[in-house]
């Protein structure tokens, strides 16, 4: 018995063969002190298995247990375990970096895969963040990503799924290497077309903000080597209209996940009703501590309302601290608008695309309809200051202020890009967090944000009328704005023009 679903290794057949090591023991035994819970959802659960409390992880499990018919059906007929186990194998002839199989078992519908653990690893999603400041790691990250594409592309491996998250990389002295995590569905093609390669490498296009064209050119041309210059600037515009086009066409499935359309928890949103009303928390993220949090900020409104940072009519905010973490709880009083057009599910939902589209925003956290008729929504505080304070600070500092300016024109751009409008956007409206050195522009108040299928020159400047008007008034700052304001707007035109 596993410490979370049942599975019987006795019966299971096994390939090469049951394996006999003590933690895949202790996981069997459900000894929490040898194994730790990294994921689960109805579906799938995965494991780290330790050798000894508190010690790296020698291997990791992923147990299969599906619960619906069809699934374990299917997972009878040809176990997914199986597949994978194969998968990575298969990988290894080919000469294509990926975690190493050791062995797999199935039973009755359900499976088991363990893998050696690739310590010191991290998926290049948690990476990036990191990196992207430090120009000697970002190119070996680059390399490293390039040299596993290029591998799979000349062995025709195609990967339907590929993005940051299947991904590891391990940062060494030399270079960064990067291994797949997660192979389901790899397999090898007779001949990979042009169209699987832009599949995908449109995973790059998730670093787009942050990458210099030169870099762009690193990566891609040894992917196309019989590319000029000018078709590399070609392929790289369709990989990011692409990257547009395909988070548009998953917003419909996630949304339904938000909002837990079926009433059930799922990967994204956990959801639950009682006395209190109906709560939706990401899930990951404790419901204890969302209720707590949330009691506080009614405790805070009702005893002392001037600790509140915002108190209206329609809406009441205030900022708590729990064992030394900030989160910003927001309270929509009852009001006609409710169901569909009520404030809280439409910030939540506009929250979560925001997010979902690669756009820094503060995350929600949970969100409360309460039986009483009000809601109530729980995000993360970002820690910093608005981009007033911050190009007031820089004003007279030529470098400090372009820098600032250059940064909210990249943000710009990529909410263009995307097709998004905020339709009252102003200096306030953006947080610099300068996390380790580096300076990152956050949007907050994303309640008044549009989807348009093609942002006009007309947007740029309502923007461009808006960001002036609410800048501190000093003459350079604003002539730095207007300068740069024209040359990345044009850019962005001749861009979209292709």
């Amino acid at each position: 018995m596993s410490a979370n679903e049942c599975f019987n290794a006795v019966s299971a057949k096994w390939l090469p063969r049951k394996p006999v090591f003590s933690e895949f023991e202790g996981w069997l035994a459900g000894d929490n002190q040898f194994c730790k819970l990294i994921k689960h959802n109805r579906k799938r659960s995965v494991y780290a298995l330790l050798p000894a409390p508190g010690a790296p992880p020698s291997y990791y499990l992923k147990h299969d247990h599906p619960k619906e018919a069809w699934d374990v059906l299917r997972s009878w007929v040809y176990p997914k375990v199986l597949r994978e186990y194969s998968t990575l194998q298969l990988l290894q002839n080919h000469g294509v970096d990926a975690v190493t199989p050791v062995a797999c078992g199935w039973v009755r519908g359900q499976g088991v895969l363990i893998t050696e653990a690739l310590n010191d690893s991290l998926a290049i999603d948690e990476l990036w963040p990191k990196v992207q400041g430090d120009k000697i790691r970002k190119e070996k990250l680059l390399a490293g990503l390039s040299i596993l594409l290029r591998n799979m592309m000349r062995s025709q491996i195609y990967h339907p799924d590929l993005h940051f998250g299947n991904i590891l990389a391990v940062e060494k002295p030399e270079i960064t290497a990067c291994a797949l995590v997660d192979v389901h569905g790899v397999r090898v093609i007779r001949k990979l077309s042009h169209r699987r390669k832009m599949l995908m490498i449109r995973l790059f296009t998730g670093m787009e903000q942050n990458l210099q064209l030169k870099e762009v050119h690193a990566l891609l041309e040894p992917l196309f080597p019989e590319d000029k210059p000018e078709q590399i600037d070609i392929i790289w515009g369709k990989l990011k209209q692409s990257m547009v086009r395909q988070i548009h066409h998953k917003w419909h499935g996630r949304r339904r996940k938000v909002l837990n359309s079926n009433k059930r928890s799922n990967s994204i949103c956990s959801v639950a009703k009682n006395s209190t009303g109906t709560w939706r928390w990401r899930t990951g993220f404790d419901l204890n501590l969302a209720q707590n949090l949330i009691q506080i900020h009614k405790n805070i409104s009702s005893e002392s309302p001037t600790k509140l940072i915002k108190d209206d009519k329609q809406q009441r905010t205030s900022l708590i601290e729990v064992e030394g973490k900030e989160f910003i709880t927001k309270e929509f009083v009852y009001s006609r608008r409710w169901g569909k057009d009520s404030p809280g599910r439409k910030r939540w939902l506009s929250n979560w695309r925001l997010e979902m589209s690669g756009l820094p925003v503060s995350k929600c956290l949970a969100w409360l309809e309460a039986s009483d008729g009000r809601s109530y929504l729980l995000k993360e505080y970002i820690n910093g200051i608005s981009l007033y304070e911050s190009l007031e600070s820089a004003a007279h500092d030529e470098a400090k202020r372009r820098f600032l300016v250059g940064e909210l024109l990249n943000l710009l751009a990529r909410l263009y890009f995307l097709g998004f409008v905020h339709k009252n956007l102003n200096t306030q409206k953006i947080i610099i967090n300068n996390e380790e050195g580096l300076k990152s522009l956050y949007l907050v108040g994303n309640n008044d944000m549009d989807y348009h299928r093609r942002v006009s020159r007309a947007h740029w400047q309502q923007h461009f009328n808006q960001m002036t008007e609410t800048m501190p008034d000093v003459p350079a700052l604003k002539q730095d704005f207007a300068q740069l304001f024209t040359e990345v707007r044009d850019r962005w035109c001749v861009a979209m023009s292709r």
